[in-house]
């Protein structure tokens, strides 16, 4: 058991993997390029620990899906699991070297954290590197949310209103894609950025005209009568959750292959979800409590699948780079290229993830 990460996170032992809860320039190479790693039965892991993060939004239920998905229950290294409330700790915890991997670190993070670094990264400084790229299946993943009775019908219709979210988030990112297809800058409307316990009480208290959110959050709001989704990302980009290691650890052979096998319990993981939806429902409404219907929503939306890191996946944060700097988020321009390493990629074909939830189940 980890007991540093106290200051970060609740840590929980999973010994041996039981645990109570989880602009592109066209034609550049991604810069990391190795053999592939051995695999967790090519080596002996009896002696690796590994301490990984996983961002849960101060809810219980990813964890508890991986859990109950039993990907982690025969891995032959020890795993603990520290879950986070948000990506900012996750990546204190990462620098302190407090965690070793972060599954589903915020899809706009990496990208602010190389812009505002102090000094530029390159391939040999980077505090971590993209190991895996986890993407939302769900194309309509996060919204704007507006009050019914607001006469707010179209995003343009935003100008001059109030809108929320936290700063430097892949919320911010929809929103300033989502204002400037509308023909809106980021002036003309007022930001009112706070994070989301705090945005969407104000949202409900009257105080903002709009909220922008992840459809998943957004559900009660619109079943309950206090919201419309007003628009969704969906056709603006692909979303990503990055799975990250510290350089040290990919530095370790063993550890590297534990890594490997990381990735494929994970996309594991994710086909369980997509083949028992109702069972995923009901973990959404039990520990989730939500509702029946938005539970069985919510597991349906909310199915990822790893895949490799490609050209694609490397242009998603090119763009996300290149949105922030225009909107003053982001303090230097960069490659986002710097920030993947691909020599996982192999894993992931050779163990492909769903493409959507299995009928019937």
């Amino acid at each position: 058991m980890v007991t540093n990460l106290s200051v970060y996170a609740s840590a929980m032992p999973w010994s041996h993997a039981r645990a109570l809860s989880i602009g592109f320039l066209a034609g550049v190479a991604i810069l990391t390029v190795c053999n592939s790693p051995a695999t967790a039965q090519q080596a002996d892991l009896k002696d690796v620990s590994l301490t990984i993060g996983i961002q849960s939004s101060g809810s219980d239920v990813v964890p508890a899906i991986l859990e109950a998905s039993g990907a982690f229950d025969d891995a032959p290294y020890e795993v603990t699991w520290a879950n986070f409330d948000g990506a900012n700790a996750a990546v204190e915890a990462l620098n302190a070297g407090a965690i070793d991997l972060d599954v589903g670190l915020n899809f706009s993070t990496p990208v602010l954290n190389q812009a505002n670094a102090s000094q530029a990264w390159t391939v040999d400084n980077r505090p971590y590197a993209i190991v895996g790229a986890n993407l939302q299946l769900n194309r309509a993943g996060t919204a704007i949310v507006v009050r019914p009775d607001a006469g707010i019908k179209t995003v343009s219709d935003l100008d001059g209103r109030t809108v929320t979210f936290a700063r430097g988030t892949a919320n911010h990112y929809f929103f300033a894609i989502a204002a400037q297809e509308a023909g809106l800058s980021l002036d003309d409307v007022t930001l009112a950025l706070m994070p989301l316990s705090e945005a969407r009480g104000a949202f409900v208290g009257g105080a903002v005209d709009a909220l922008v959110t992840n459809v998943n959050n957004a559900r009660p709001l619109i079943t309950g009568g206090d919201g419309v989704i007003l628009a969704t990302s969906e056709g603006l980009y692909d979303s990503y959750a990055w799975l990250v290691a510290r350089p040290e650890v990919l530095a370790d052979p063993d550890r590297e292959a534990a890594v490997a096998d990381v990735i494929k319990r994970l996309q594991h993981a994710s086909l369980w979800h997509a083949g028992h939806v109702d069972t995923v429902a009901e973990i959404f409404e039990r520990v989730g409590r939500q509702s029946p219907e938005d539970a069985q929503i919510n597991a349906r939306e909310s199915i990822t699948a790893y895949v490799p890191i490609d050209h694609t996946v490397i242009a998603a944060n090119q763009r996300q780079a290149e949105v922030f700097f225009e909107a003053g988020v982001a303090a230097n321009e960069i490659d986002a290229s710097i920030g993947f390493d691909h020599r996982f990629n192999a894993i992931v074909t050779e163990h492909p993830g769903p493409t959507q939830p299995t009928a019937g189940n």
